[in-house]
């Protein structure tokens, strides 16, 4: 989110001079260093721009993206919030150029990020779900995704290590899965490569306007910039107070569990019509389940 300064904020941000000294100068400071924040440092970096990209942790994100690559509708958003439904529809062609994104992305990275598209699985374990699964296919089609409905013959020949409990499923043959840990370093590495500076465990403590540059204030000194963007997550909200900016969001943690290295078996993204839980295989044999329970956030001292 890149954003422009009205002359309006300048009055009501200002803040007194401090002793800190100055850490960087640049162009543009993208706040966060998750996989979003690093992809627009280098991005930006690769244009021509001095970058700096400022994290109040390390340099891989909260950890909240387990690395897989959605193109369906999930069956969790449409189930607890159905009044979303426009707006998931109207951005399910931007999941769909996402993977293209990746593919694109992943063939100008000097190491391998596990990235397969290989297909995704929502599964239906009875006929209500089954159903449920018909209606959606339906009408992700009318939108234009590639996906079909899959019988328990169908499922036998692709995916023998679904239980036989499963008795159809829907499939997207776009949908696929990265190893996260291994994407953003990667991608890190490309953009310092292109020159961004990075900073981390560095929390910004206020966001000073000066005329039309912007000053980021931290504990370790200052870094001054023309232009910010922040990627910050679900700490995207606080930062943007400072600048008058009203953003609400929400941190809804949830459980990742990982297996012990086992046999390569599972190909696919696997999501499932009613709970909210998703399955996939890294390359080294771990299995990865992640949904389950939400959790809540408390805050960054608890």
């Amino acid at each position: 989110m890149s954003l422009n300064y009205p002359n309006e904020l300048t009055t009501e941000n200002r803040v007194r001079e401090t002793a800190h000294s100055v850490i960087s100068e640049v162009e543009i400071v993208v706040i966060g260093g998750g996989i979003v924040g690093t992809c627009l440092a280098a991005f930006l970096a690769e244009g021509g721009s001095e970058v700096a990209c400022v994290d109040d942790g390390h340099h891989s994100g909260s950890t909240a993206n387990a690395g897989s690559l959605h193109v369906q509708m999930q069956s969790r958003n449409i189930r607890l919030s159905p009044h979303l439904i426009p707006k998931l529809e109207q951005t399910l062609p931007m999941y769909s150029r996402a993977v293209e994104a990746w593919k694109n992305l992943a063939g100008h990275l000097d190491m391998d990020i596990e990235l397969k598209v290989e297909g995704g699985l929502m599964i239906a374990e009875d006929t209500e779900q089954l159903e449920f699964l018909s209606r959606k296919c339906a009408r992700e089609r009318q939108l234009g995704l590639n996906v079909e409905m899959l019988d328990r013959a169908q499922i036998e020949r692709i995916a023998p290590y679904l239980a036989t409990s499963v008795i159809g499923a829907e499939f997207c043959a776009d949908e696929g899965k990265v190893n996260p840990l291994l994407a953003n370093s990667a991608i890190k590495k490309l953009a310092q490569n292109f020159g961004v500076q990075f900073f981390q465990n560095l929390r910004i403590d206020n966001i000073e306007i000066r005329g039309t540059d912007v000053r980021l204030h931290t504990q370790e000194g200052s870094i001054g910039a023309s232009r910010i963007a922040i990627a910050a997550g679900s700490g995207a909200g606080r930062l943007a107070e400072h600048l008058g900016i009203h953003i609400p969001t929400l941190a809804e943690p949830l459980h990742m569990n990982v297996t012990e290295p086992t046999t390569s078996m599972i190909p696919h993204l696997i999501q499932h019509a009613e709970h909210s839980i998703t399955m996939k295989q890294l390359a080294a044999g771990n299995i990865i389940i992640g949904g389950g329970w939400p959790a809540e956030f408390s805050g960054p001292n608890d």
